[in-house]
């Protein structure tokens, strides 16, 4: 990804940082939606420079990242966060550092409830105890640590995001979309193909990394 362009959030005393991502964010979506290339693949990915952030997780920035300027200006981010002027404030498109150390991967995550979990769980330890010749008591230990291992996927940040597969507005719905990150020191392999959420791929074998500065 050679070129990006910030955004950064502003939030106030009426205004709580948690809405105004939820607000940007939808238009985002919107954005990468009428600029797809092909069915929920878009050229265009996303950062959070921000990300981990102590006070709020999710930071307080997003950044756009493209192979080319035309693209950026393409998508004019400035029109569609034109009723948000009052909170957020958008940078001019730079090119990125000729010289990146560190690359990101965020994705989403569809972690499920521990409870939702824990009632899988009785239906799977004898299937699983007998496949793997144990007893079923260490079995289920073995599943319900697996558990709480994967509870904490729950932890990670999230944004409030209205569905846009529904046919009408009445009929879409909220849902917590969780955003994971994965850091490396390299980017060899790079699909540089985003889903419209300008997030990784789930595909494992297709990562798309955006370079972190």
């Amino acid at each position: 990804m050679k070129y990006y362009q910030d955004i950064t959030l502003l939030p106030d005393i009426e205004v709580s940082l948690g809405f105004i991502w939820e607000k940007v964010y939808q238009q985002i979506h919107l954005l990468l939606v009428e600029h797809k290339r092909a069915e929920n693949q878009s050229q265009i990915g996303l950062s959070f420079p921000t990300y981990g952030d102590k006070t709020f997780p999710l930071g307080n920035q997003l950044r756009l990242l493209a192979e080319s300027e035309a693209q950026l200006i393409q998508a004019n981010v400035n029109q569609w966060l034109q009723r948000l002027s009052d909170y957020v404030h958008v940078k001019t498109i730079k090119a990125v550092p000729s010289e990146v150390n560190e690359f990101a991967c965020f994705y989403r995550v569809n972690p499920k409830s521990q409870q939702r979990r824990i009632k899988q769980l009785d239906r799977r330890v004898t299937v699983l105890a007998q496949k793997h010749g144990v007893a079923e008591e260490e079995m289920h230990a073995q599943l319900l640590a697996s558990i709480e291992q994967r509870s904490e996927e729950s932890k990670l940040p999230y944004i409030n995001v209205q569905s846009l597969s529904s046919a009408t507005s009445e009929q879409r719905h909220k849902f917590m979309l969780f955003v994971g990150c994965e850091k490396a020191n390299t980017c060899t392999e790079n699909s540089n193909v985003f889903t419209c959420y300008g997030l990784s791929p789930l595909d494992k074998d297709k990562k798309a990394f955006v370079p972190c500065f």
